[in-house]
């Protein structure tokens, strides 16, 4: 899904693609810093849909998005932190994968 961020102050717009879904805000918000780290831009999706703090199943959908030009980049840094023991395996990458990533699960791209 291609998602087109809101102007900026002196940016232009900028369309940013969902590459990373998983249920754990912590682990949403720890791949969100682990991109930011990276110097790569992202945005935080949360697409829950209750107002009560569910995490079972796609109610608790959060999902990471990176600007198009940054997707190999972003999911082989997702990939190593994975493979590292930083994130969890629940999680599951979107859409295209980077070249020699395997599987569409995170469990299995690094």
């Amino acid at each position: 899904m291609i998602l087109d961020a809101a102007p900026m102050a002196g940016k232009t717009n900028r369309s940013f693609v969902d590459i990373y879904a998983c249920y754990d805000l912590l682990e949403a918000l720890r791949a969100q810093n682990l991109m930011e780290s990276h110097n790569i831009s992202c945005r935080l999706r949360d697409l829950s849909s209750s107002a009560l703090p569910l995490t079972i199943g796609k109610f608790g959908e959060r999902r990471i998005a990176v600007p198009h030009e940054a997707v190999i980049q972003a999911k082989q840094v997702l990939g190593k932190a994975i493979h590292d023991g930083f994130l969890s395996t629940s999680g599951n990458f979107c859409g295209a994968r980077p070249a020699g990533s395997g599987s569409a699960t995170a469990g299995e791209a690094a």
